[in-house]
């Protein structure tokens, strides 16, 4: 399964300190089921742990995912900043979500040249 981050996404992982080895096993764990809460719209939401802390205290990533095929993070924040996200921000999630697990192969390829999506590489 090919993972992806929004450029939105990758900017805050960094900023945060996420590594794409973790967001990786955690997008692994999102296709096995494991899972804080299902949102609908193949949206999930997934504790990642914070360098230096654990999952309960740290961040909270939005991850839609077409199983077997690939999956996008999409939003991410800390939990000391904020509990949850709104009802219209989750739908407007919903929607990006179905154009990129819609997007055919040429459309991944062209958006991955142009920047508005990383691969998160299981080894980095």
């Amino acid at each position: 399964m090919m993972v992806y981050q929004t450029k939105t996404f990758a900017r805050w992982a960094k900023k945060a300190g996420l590594q794409d080895t973790e967001l990786y096993v955690a997008a692994q764990e999102v296709a096995a089921g494991r899972v804080e809460a299902k949102l609908g719209g193949n949206v999930y939401k997934k504790r990642v742990a914070l360098p230096g802390g654990g999952k309960s205290g740290g961040s909270r990533t939005l991850i839609a995912i077409m199983k077997g095929k690939h999956s996008f993070y999409l939003y991410g924040f800390e939990k000391s900043e904020r509990s949850n996200i709104k009802t219209n921000e989750l739908s407007t999630l919903k929607s990006v979500a179905k154009v990129w697990l819609s997007m055919p192969a040429a459309g991944l390829k062209a958006a991955l040249r142009a920047g508005e999506i990383k691969e998160v590489k299981q080894d980095e």
